[in-house]
């Protein structure tokens, strides 16, 4: 705050000034007379004494009081920029998004607090010297390829999201280049916004839109969205690739028998098994109520009874713990892509279903 003298006030200078020289006067009257007395010497100061009372009061009138009135006015503007500037800082700290003000050499000269908490900035209000390289990217120099480093050159803004491995954030970014009245680029404003949750729930979304909710495995959505993109590389590399084709045999007796609580378990372990039996780099599918799809990347077709009986191997497996009410069957069919004489995805699920039925009215006759 700032401190006032005695001497801001035009009036009060004015009415110290006439009481000085009245003083002055006063001595001079009536002291000096004493040592030297003259009366034409007190003649003049008479004289003087009334062309004060005639200068002073028309002084006032036409310059003290517009004067003051001018300080007055000057004060008041100088209240009002102060004001508007503690309203700017107060707007500038409380907005949620970083914002940094960046010269051209990638210093940050300003950060809200939101910046200075998030980035870790060494200081409170005005950072000097502060590479955004490294407190935004974690690196010693500037990263290759930054569309705000390009921003730079190209006094254009821009928008972009990016991960930041350093903060460990998802990051979207608005690049403003701070231009001068002829221009010319200072630097740029970074406003940046801290995306990671809704990254992390398109994420989940995305997830929740491929994959079945019961059993964790790709829903039939997720299957043709992955298995289109395998046979254009069988395609590519002239490769044969295996599709299984799996049903589960009495779900619904075992839904009318101990209900559907038991018949969702019964799915679970079903599902447990297809991913044990095949590898990571499988693609397993539910794709309906009680039907599965694995499709068994780089397998050809020579491994077709192979891949079907390492899974009946594990079913037995499952049965001889003889732990459940029931006894888990899955009956399969496999079918074979071949690029040399390509079919659609629906065509090798139709023969590998035919294929399943098949299996299934082998084991009711057995």
């Amino acid at each position: 705050m700032e401190t006032k003298t005695k001497y801001s006030n035009p009036l009060r200078l004015f009415l110290i000034t006439i009481l000085t020289i009245y003083l002055s006067e006063f001595v001079v009257m009536y002291v000096f007379p004493l040592l030297t007395p003259s009366l034409k010497l007190r003649g003049a100061l008479l004289d003087t004494s009334l062309l004060i009372l005639i200068v002073f009061p028309i002084l006032y009138v036409l310059l003290i009081r517009p004067l003051k009135r001018q300080i007055i006015e000057m004060k008041k503007a100088e209240d009002a920029v102060r004001e508007i500037k503690h309203d700017w800082e107060d707007t500038f700290n409380t907005i949620t998004d970083m914002v940094t003000v960046h010269d051209k050499d990638f210093n940050i000269i300003r950060a809200n607090r939101s910046a200075q908490r998030l980035l870790q900035l060494p200081v409170s209000e005005t950072v000097l010297n502060a590479k955004c390289y490294r407190f935004y990217h974690g690196k010693d120099t500037p990263v290759k390829g930054c569309p705000s480093c390009n921003s730079l050159n190209t006094g254009k803004q821009c928008s972009f999201e990016i991960f930041e491995p350093h903060l460990d954030m998802f990051l979207e970014i608005r690049a403003i280049p701070r231009l001068d009245k002829d221009r010319k680029i200072l630097g740029l404003i970074h406003v940046v916004r801290d995306i990671t949750e809704r990254k992390k729930m398109e994420e989940k979304l995305q997830n929740l839109s491929l994959t079945d909710e019961l059993t964790g495995l790709y829903n039939r959505r997720g299957f043709f969205s992955l298995i289109e993109h395998h046979l254009k590389l069988a395609r590519r590399q002239n490769r044969k690739l295996l599709l299984l084709y799996a049903d589960m045999d009495n779900l619904k007796e075992v839904n009318d028998t101990f209900g559907h609580q038991e018949g969702d378990r019964m799915l679970v372990e079903a599902a447990g098994i297809l991913k044990a039996t095949y590898r990571e780099s499988d693609i397993v599918a539910r794709i309906g109520g009680d039907e599965f799809v694995v499709f068994p990347v780089g397998t050809s077709e020579d491994n077709a009874l192979a891949i079907s009986m390492r899974l009946q191997k594990n079913i037995d497996a499952h049965n001889a713990k003889g732990d459940s009410l029931y006894a888990l069957s899955i009956s399969v069919g496999v079918s074979c892509y071949d690029p040399a004489a390509p079919r659609s995805v629906d065509e090798m699920l139709a023969e590998a279903d035919r294929l399943m039925y098949r299996d299934k009215r082998t084991k009711k006759e057995a």
